[in-house]
C-alpha cells in the first residue's frame, strides 16, 4: 500500500521540491501533507495517520529540533519514523536529533533516490496483501454482489451521488494479515430493493421491510468473504467479524455504484498500514 507523508518545512519552495523528489523516486506515495513549522507538524499528526515525516531543523515559532523533543515526549517516535532535511550538517545537532529518536539525518542539496534508500530502509513494504484494497476492487465486487445476491444491475456513479435523509450501514471486521473494516451505505429505498431480492419477496411486501437491516447485514457479511479472498489469498489464515448496523450518511470516500434509478450504493474500505516499522537509530 502507499505511504502517507507528513512535509513540515518553512519554505513553500522547499516543500514543492520534497514533493516532487517523492514523485520522482518511485516511492508508493499515498497523501502528502504539509505543514509550515513545527506546531502546524504536531497538529497534522493529531488528526492524520502518517507513515514518515520529512522535517526541516531551522523553522520559526517551532523549529525542528522542539518538534523532535515534543514528539519523543509523546512516545510518536518509537512507532513513526521522522527524517530530518537540513542545510545545517553541525555534527552536535545531528547526534542530538539522532539521540531523540530522528532514524535519518539529510543534507542540502540531496538526489531523488535518497529518500527511497533512506524510507525504504526505515519502512520496508508488506507484502502481505494479494490485490491493492483500492476504490477500483470495491466497485468491481460490489457490482458483482449486488448483481448476483440481490439482481440489481449497478455502475460506478459518475460525479457526486444523491444521498436521501435515511441510510443505512452495516460495517464488518476483517482480521487478517492486515486487518481492516468494510462498510456499505444504501439509502432507505434500495435497501428495501436488497432485502426483496435476497428474500425473493416484492419490495411491498412487510417482510421485505422489516429486513433491511438484516438483509444489509448479510451482504456486508457475503462481500467481506470474497474481499477477503482476494486481499489476503485463498490460503491466508483470517477470520471476518460479525456485522454491525448503523444510521447515518456514508462516510468516507472509496468506492460509489448507482442503480438504473440513480439510487445510490457506497462501499468504503479502512486497513491498518502495511508498513513495517524500521528499528530505531537512537
Amino acid at each position: 500500500m502507499s505511504l502517507n507523508v507528513l512535509v513540515v518545512d518553512d519554505s513553500p519552495v522547499m516543500r514543492r521540491m520534497v514533493r516532487r523528489s517523492l514523485g520522482m523516486c518511485g516511492l508508493p506515495v499515498g497523501e502528502v501533507y504539509e505543514a509550515g513549522n513545527g506546531a502546524e507538524g504536531l497538529a497534522v499528526l493529531s488528526e492524520r495517520w502518517v507513515d514518515v515525516v520529512i522535517a526541516d531543523v531551522n523553522m520559526p515559532e517551532v523549529d525542528g529540533v522542539e518538534m523532535v523533543e515534543r514528539m519523543a515526549k509523546d512516545g510518536m517516535l518509537a512507532r513513526l519514523p521522522v527524517v530530518m532535511v537540513s542545510s545545517d550538517r553541525a555534527e552536535n545537532r545531528i547526534e542530538r536529533l539522532k539521540a531523540l529518536g530522528v532514524r535519518a539525518y539529510l543534507t542540502k542539496p540531496f538526489r531523488p533516490e535518497a529518500f527511497r534508500e533512506i524510507v525504504e530502509e526505515l519502512l520496508p513494504l508488506s507484502t502481505s496483501l494479494k490485490a491493492e484494497p483500492n476504490g477500483a476492487l470495491l466497485a468491481e465486487l460490489g457490482a458483482t454482489c449486488l448483481e448476483e445476491c440481490v439482481f440489481v444491475l449497478a455502475r460506478p456513479a459518475e460525479g457526486r451521488v444523491t444521498w436521501p435523509a435515511e441510510v443505512s450501514r452495516a460495517a464488518i471486521a476483517l482480521d487478517g494479515p492486515v486487518p481492516g473494516r468494510l462498510t456499505i451505505a444504501a439509502g432507505q429505498a434500495l435497501g428495501l430493493e436488497i432485502a426483496a431480492g435476497m428474500l425473493g419477496l416484492d419490495p411491498a411486501d412487510p417482510e421485505a421491510h422489516r429486513s433491511v437491516d438484516a438483509a444489509l447485514g448479510e451482504l456486508v457479511n457475503i462481500l467481506a468473504g470474497v474481499l477477503a479472498e482476494r486481499l489476503y489469498g485463498p490460503d491466508a489464515s483470517y477470520r471476518i467479524g460479525l456485522p454491525e448496523l448503523s444510521r447515518g450518511p456514508p462516510g468516507g470516500a472509496a468506492a460509489a455504484l448507482v442503480d438504473d434509478e440513480g439510487r445510490g450504493f457506497r462501499l468504503s474500505l479502512e486497513m491498518q498500514r502495511t508498513v513495517q516499522r524500521g528499528r530505531s537509530t537512537s
